[in-house]
C-alpha cells in the first residue's frame, strides 16, 4: 500500500532532522552546518509544505508540515529527497556501535544499552547515564487528554497504560534517537509532565539518561513498573503547565479535574494530588 504524500513528507522531515542525533554524524560528512544546509534546501525545494523559517531553521527538531498539503508537489522530487536520506542514515546505521545498541534495545539489555548509549546518542559531558541498579531520581510520565475524551476515557486510558506498561511514542522524533531506537521520556518533576494524569517511579532496573534538570530518557520499548499514579490540581496549571497542551481547554481544567478525582475516588483508586509547592 502507497504511503500517502503528507506522510511521506513527515517522515522524510523525521528523517532528516535525526541524522544530527547520532554522535558520530560528522564522521560520516554530516556536520552541523551541512544539516542545516540540508533542511533549509528541503524548505527552498518545497515552499510550501514545511512551516519553518528557512533563515533560521530551529534546532532541526522544529520542522512541521503546514495543515494543508499543496496539490502541484512535486512527487519525483520527494523520491529524490528519500534516496538520499535514505542512504545518509544506512551509513550511519553501519556503524558498528549502533549495531550493538539496536541489537541491546531489541533484547532490552539494559547493561549493554548504558555502555553503548555515549557512544551513539547520549550526548558525553551534557548527559549523565544511570546504570541499572544505580541510584536514580523518582520519574514523572504524564499522559496528554486524547482530543475529545471523556474524563472516564481519560482515566481507562491511564489504567490501561499503567497495567500494559509504557510504551515509547510511535509519532515524530525527538531529540537522541532515531526511528529504531526510541525512548520514552520523563520530567524529573511532577508538574512538568503532560496531562492531568501522570505515572511515577523510581527506576531500579532500567539504564535512565538524565538530561540537565528536567528531563531524563529510558530506552526500552515497553516499561512495566509499580507505578503511583498523580492527579495535578487545575491551579498548578497557571504557574506549572507542561511545555504541551494538556490536551484540553485550561478553563475546562477545574471541571474535567474535579471528574476524575470522583472517579478516582469512587473506584477506590490510589491517587497522589499534585498541589502548588508551599514556600
Amino acid at each position: 500500500m502507497l504511503k500517502p504524500i503528507k506522510r511521506r513528507l513527515e517522515e522524510l522531515a523525521w528523517d532528516i532532522s535525526s541524522i544530527g542525533n547520532f554522535n558520530y554524524a560528522k564522521d560520516y560528512g554530516n556536520t552541523e552546518r551541512g544539516i542545516k544546509m540540508l533542511i533549509i534546501r528541503l524548505m527552498r525545494d518545497f515552499p510550501d509544505v514545511y512551516g519553518n523559517n528557512p533563515i533560521n531553521p530551529d534546532d532541526f527538531f522544529g520542522m512541521h508540515l503546514d495543515s494543508q498539503i499543496p496539490v502541484d508537489v512535486d512527487v519525483s522530487k520527494i523520491s529524490e529527497w528519500e534516496k538520499d536520506v535514505k542512504k545518509r542514515l544506512k551509513e550511519l546505521r553501519s556503524n558498528p556501535h549502533y549495531k550493538a545498541l539496536l541489537k541491546a534495545y531489541r533484547q532490552d539489555n539494559q547493561k549493554e544499552i548504558a555502555e553503548i548509549l555515549p557512544l551513539v546518542f547520549a550526548k558525553p559531558g551534557l548527559e549523565k547515564v544511570l546504570e541499572p541498579n544505580e541510584k536514580a531520581p523518582r520519574l514523572y510520565h504524564g499522559v496528554t487528554i486524547p482530543d475529545k475524551a471523556s474524563p472516564q476515557d481519560y482515566l481507562n486510558l491511564c489504567l490501561k497504560i499503567q497495567k500494559q506498561g509504557l510504551r515509547p511514542s510511535p509519532y515524530g522524533l525527538h531529540c537522541d534517537m532515531d526511528r529504531n531506537v526510541r525512548p520514552i521520556y520523563f520530567a524529573l518533576s511532577p508538574l512538568e509532565s503532560h496531562g492531568l494524569l501522570s505515572f511515577s517511579f523510581i527506576p531500579t532496573s532500567k539504564t535512565v539518561v538524565i538530561a540537565g534538570g528536567r528531563e531524563a530518557r529510558i530506552y526500552t520499548k515497553n516499561l512495566k513498573a509499580n507505578f503511583s499514579l498523580n492527579l495535578r490540581d487545575p491551579e498548578t496549571l497557571a504557574s506549572y503547565a507542561p511545555d504541551n497542551d494538556i490536551g484540553i481547554q485550561v478553563e475546562r481544567a477545574e471541571s474535567y479535574c474535579s471528574e476524575l478525582k470522583d472517579l478516582l475516588k469512587s473506584k477506590k483508586i490510589p491517587f497522589n494530588e499534585l498541589k502548588i509547592p508551599s514556600d
